[in-house]
């Protein structure tokens, strides 16, 4: 197993646990398309970066995309980033050490998905540090 593999592994073994399972967000892969009847979702992507000085350990970011109903206001997707923040900041699942997040959100005019103009997209990120690396 890569270390993009390991990565991934812990950080989608939090997602699938019940803990976060249990607060009926849907939660999908980065290249999950949106089909009708999902109307709030977040969408994870793993970015792994280079291998440190030692290679025994790699930095990273974890960027979600929050889809929320549009035309209400960044409330909801403020509320699933205080979610995510108090599972995730200065955390430690398995090998993955999260440190600082951020949350933004797009300009309403460039915001819209092209799978359904009806959802509004906010970026959650939080940094992290892998260990273990082989």
């Amino acid at each position: 197993m890569g270390k993009l593999d390991s990565a991934v592994d812990d950080i989608f073994s939090f997602f699938g646990s019940f803990q976060w399972t249990s607060e009926n967000i849907a939660t999908y892969p980065q290249n999950f398309v949106k089909t009708s009847g999902v109307s709030e979702f977040i969408r994870l992507n793993v970015i792994l970066g280079p291998l440190n000085i030692n290679r025994s350990s790699a930095t990273g970011i974890l960027k979600i995309e929050i889809y929320t109903v549009a035309g209400q206001s960044v409330d909801r997707a403020i509320a699933i980033g205080d979610k995510l923040n108090s599972y995730l900041e200065n955390k430690t699942i398995g090998r993955v050490q999260f440190t600082s997040s951020s949350l933004y959100h797009l300009d309403d005019a460039t915001n819209r998905i092209y799978e359904d103009p009806t959802l509004f997209k906010s970026i959650y990120s939080i940094n992290f540090n892998f260990f273990g690396v082989n």
